[in-house]
């Protein structure tokens, strides 16, 4: 339901923009993109993963355009993000580079700058001491699975059977 720019969303209205409302219609694709983005440039790196995979999701459903795909991303930073990407695009001009054009280009250089390597190198050492402890088998290795494709790691499956067998009880 649309009211004056305003969509409702489980009971709730949500500010979002133009091209939302013209080209979206389901509600999860609405909350993905208009609920989330202020978490890019936050202390939070799992959250702008979140958020990432769940534009991703809405650009599959959409089969939209590279470069249309960057843009409508660009359209919803806030506060540092948008100065951030501002600045970026004024370097890359100045410094005669062309601009991006692509979703991965993009989800690139944002990694690069609010995605730390401090995380990843954290979620390696936590692959690394994970253990079952008082958690349930299914959810210790639930936790391997989530933290391994957090980390980008593909081992063949022995090497992720030793991982899950030397971690339990």
């Amino acid at each position: 339901m649309i009211i004056m720019g305003m969509i409702i969303i489980k009971r709730r209205m949500i500010a979002c923009p133009m091209w939302v409302r013209a080209d979206l219609g389901m509600e999860l694709e609405v909350e993905a993109l208009c609920l989330g983005i202020e978490k890019i440039g936050k202390t939070d790196p799992e959250a702008s993963l979140e958020w990432e995979k769940r534009i991703e999701s809405v650009f599959d459903y959409h089969d939209y355009s590279e470069l249309k795909n960057v843009k409508l991303v660009a359209t919803e930073f806030t506060d540092y993000a948008i100065v951030w990407w501002d600045q970026l695009i004024m370097t890359r001009r100045r410094n005669g580079k062309r601009p991006i054009e692509t979703w991965e280009e993009m989800k690139t250089v944002m990694r690069r700058r609010f995605i730390t390597s401090h995380y990843y190198w954290g979620l390696f050492q936590k692959l690394q001491t994970l253990t079952q402890g008082s958690k349930c088998v299914e959810y210790y290795y639930k936790e391997i699975v989530i933290a391994m494709i957090r980390a980008d790691i593909e081992e063949d499956r022995e090497a992720t059977m030793a991982r899950f067998l030397n971690g339990l009880n």
